[in-house]
């Protein structure tokens, strides 16, 4: 099987359909008339090459192997660095939501009298 970044070549296809058919379904929700319809075109035709090219492999199933185990040995690492990423997150959510709503609203004065 022919690899491409160790992805197969029909999910490549398939990538490049579906952005060409994302790109021209927005370039096409612009436009006036008739063509603003061409997106909803665009769309299906992208569902039904992939429908098509999802039923219909070219090539028969490859057998999976059972004997081969892959042991994780970074897993806690990985795990760690995830977790305190998302803490900063949510920390970060936290800071810019209170400085948001610490924003002073002042009042406008209505209209100017005049003191005779």
């Amino acid at each position: 099987m022919a690899l491409v970044l160790g992805m197969g070549v029909g999910i490549i296809v398939l990538a490049f359909i579906w952005i060409f058919c994302l790109f021209t379904a927005l370039a096409l929700a612009r436009a006036e008339g008739l063509a603003k319809f061409g997106c909803v075109g665009m769309l299906l035709l992208a569902v039904v090459i992939t429908l098509i090219l999802w039923y219909i492999p070219r090539e028969p199933p490859s057998g999976i192997i059972e004997d081969i185990k892959i042991y994780d040995y970074m897993f806690i690492a990985r795990v760690t660095l995830l977790t305190f990423f998302s803490l900063m997150v949510f920390v970060g959510t936290g800071f810019m939501l209170s400085q948001w709503l610490a924003v002073p609203i002042t009042g406008k004065p209505m209209r100017k009298v005049k003191i005779t």
